[in-house]
């Protein structure tokens, strides 16, 4: 536990104001036979911001994510009043909506045309889809009206059809049989489908059988679903789960959990012949996972099945809870099925959220962040084995219900925040919280959002890079790893520590595309621990690679550089060209590269004859040639 936020959650906020914090610290709050000290999470400047809600229905879903690319992210909502609110990082309406009907879903965001720039898909609870541009302005084709949407579910984002724009993807309560229907960008349906019963939960996307062809994933009252990417159903679905009916608003999970390259299905249903909830999982072919279904020991549950590896023993753990059950309990479940020591754990009150999965404290390890359903509520945060924080739970103004917080660096300071809603009677609290001090390391977030990510796909991935390997050539690192299979990858981040294990600094702010990486800023005889991370495009980063570790040796002058194959030339008084002779190339096809500090590819010829000059001309900068991509064969400075 790191001592600084013990230190900053245990002291009334008299003592302790940080440069991001509003408040923070201790309150009293009353019982019926005592008074007992109550810890508060510390708000952003200008938080809490608040929505008018139903009185009947509680409003869910706040998120945030960086819409225009500035470093910093935007924070929204809709409740279940027909508003929906964009604030930026100071709590600042940029624009804001009514008479939308009432919303109680979280939106999905993504650059679903290609234009640069992110767009906001939400739908409320009758029937309508809204996609708007980062102006507010509607999008072309939208808004669309379908059939009956109801609430506590969900847009999906996808691209099915490797066109780089993204479908919409939508479930239908449609009562008595419901529907899911997949839309292009420009409004167009793409196709539709009907289940055999209401279609109540958030559908999920990912290539379920390893095939390259990406599947969705929906349930009904009874039944789970498999369609291919174009609406085809797949063999041995849908699969029949509830026959008395049951299933919840849980969105089913795809997770690799036996490492064989196929996506489990897990999903919390309720079977109301045997009157309890389970957690099942199920194979790609529709075949029971073995160790499952476990009961969750209660009523009809609420919460989306959440995979992580939170004590590193590299099996994935699956966390979920029994929703109507007073003060019942949140369970982890090994991948085999079994309790993992230190659980359950019993909440105080009702439970319908679902968890978010990071480094709360700087421990090195993964938490669990959710709250209850009391008013006013109670934010918990469990560590792998079990036991609380110090100083949690953390009171919040209102109950959560079904929801699930989102968290990151909001404000692009390096530390934690907390996109959190909840509601009170007829107001909506979405709370911006922040662990000054406390870095945000995405890559023991593996969910930190509700549905997984922002297009809210409930697909557990991207796998952690593999094959790093670290060579070195005049005070130069070059990383190497090999490319990640999923094709929705944005890019790589490349971390670096002076000892193995970490702490690692993280050398590039944004991720990078290719897969190597020249580390220009190492120091002669410094050994250095190297490792790589992915992230999608919807934001989730995966856990890091396996560490790889290179000593620097002495530095060598500049001078022109000659090989047995290569003499490279970049004259003194006119450096601004650059020579590269080659002789005696052995290989039949051969490629040169010029890269710059960045490590973007500047130049590159593809050679296919043993000898001859290439010339040309580069801005001023400090550049790096590569022989088929192997060795740094020069450093070239030009002024």
């Amino acid at each position: 536990m790191n001592l600084f936020i013990a230190f900053l959650f245990l002291l009334p906020s008299s003592t302790y104001i940080t440069g991001d914090a509003l408040s923070g610290g201790i309150k009293e709050r009353c019982g019926f036979q005592n008074q007992i000290e109550r810890a508060y999470l510390p708000s952003m400047p200008g938080w809490p911001k608040t929505l008018t809600s139903h009185p009947n229905y509680a409003s869910c879903g706040a998120t945030m994510t960086d819409l225009d690319g500035d470093g910093i992210m935007e924070i929204m909502a809709g409740s279940t009043s027909g508003e929906f609110k964009l604030w930026d990082i100071d709590g600042n309406i940029i624009w804001e909506k009514s008479g939308l009907g009432m919303i109680q879903s979280k939106p999905a965001i993504g650059d679903i045309d290609l234009d640069g720039e992110k767009e906001i898909v939400i739908t409320n609870r009758t029937n309508t889809i809204y996609i708007w541009n980062f102006d507010g302005s509607n999008h072309p084709g939208w808004p669309a009206y379908v059939g009956e949407t109801s609430g506590l579910k969900s847009p999906v984002l996808f691209d099915l059809d490797g066109d780089d724009t993204l479908e919409i993807i939508l479930g239908e309560r449609d009562y008595p049989k419901g529907k899911i229907n997949v839309f292009k960008q420009n409004g167009t349906l793409l196709w539709s489908d009907t289940l055999d019963y209401m279609c109540v939960a958030t559908p999920a996307v990912g290539d379920i059988d390893n095939d390259s062809i990406f599947e969705i994933v929906a349930a009904s009252y009874y039944s789970i679903f498999v369609w291919d990417a174009n609406g085809n159903l797949e063999p041995g679905w849908p699969l029949t789960i509830a026959p008395a009916g049951g299933m919840s608003y849980s969105q089913p999970t795809l997770v690799d959990l036996d490492n064989d390259g196929n996506l489990e299905i897990a999903i919390t249903y309720y079977d109301w012949n045997l009157s309890n909830d389970y957690l099942g999982i199920w194979k790609y072919d529709a075949t029971t996972f073995l160790g499952w279904p476990q009961d969750l020991w209660g009523g009809q549950s609420y919460g989306t099945p959440v995979p992580a590896d939170v004590d590193f023993d590299s099996i994935i753990e699956l966390c979920d809870a029994s929703s109507h059950y007073m003060n019942g309990p949140l369970h982890l479940f090994s991948s085999s099925g079994t309790e993992e020591p230190g659980w359950p754990f019993y909440f105080s009150g009702f439970l319908e959220g679902t968890p978010v999965v990071f480094d709360f404290d700087d421990d090195g390890y993964m938490e669990l962040l959710v709250a209850n359903n009391s008013t006013p509520g109670e934010i918990y945060v469990l560590n792998y084995d079990g036991t609380q924080i110090p100083g949690a739970p953390f009171d919040v103004q209102g109950t959560f219900m079904v929801n699930g917080a989102t968290v990151g660096d909001a404000d692009g300071d390096g530390d934690i925040e907390i996109c959190l809603l909840v509601t009170s009677g007829t107001t909506a609290y979405v709370n911006l919280f922040t662990l000054e001090s406390i870095p945000y390391k995405g890559y023991l977030a593996p969910y930190f959002s509700w549905f997984h990510d922002i297009w809210n796909t409930g697909w557990m991935h991207p796998a952690c890079p593999n094959g790093l390997s670290l060579s070195t050539t005049r005070a130069v690192v070059r990383a190497e790893w090999n490319k990640n299979q999923e094709p929705d990858i944005y890019g790589y981040f490349v971390y670096r520590s002076d000892s193995t294990g970490g702490p690692y600094q993280k050398l590039n702010t944004t991720p990078y595309i290719d897969t190597f990486y020249f580390d220009t800023t190492v120091i002669e005889g410094q050994k250095y621990f190297y490792t790589v991370s992915a992230v999608i495009k919807a934001g989730t980063e995966s856990y890091l690679s396996l560490e790889d570790s290179i000593t620097i040796p002495a530095s060598v002058f500049e001078r022109e550089h000659t090989t047995p194959c290569l003499n490279i030339f970049c004259p003194t008084l006119n450096r601004k060209f650059l020579e590269i002779k080659f002789t005696n190339l052995k290989a039949k096809n051969n490629k040169i590269e010029i890269i710059d500090i960045t490590g973007r590819r500047i130049r590159e010829w593809n050679i296919h004859k043993s000898s001859g000059i290439l010339i040309t001309k580069l801005p001023r900068g400090i550049y790096f040639i590569t022989l088929n991509k192997e060795t740094i064969l020069q450093k070239v400075i030009v002024l």
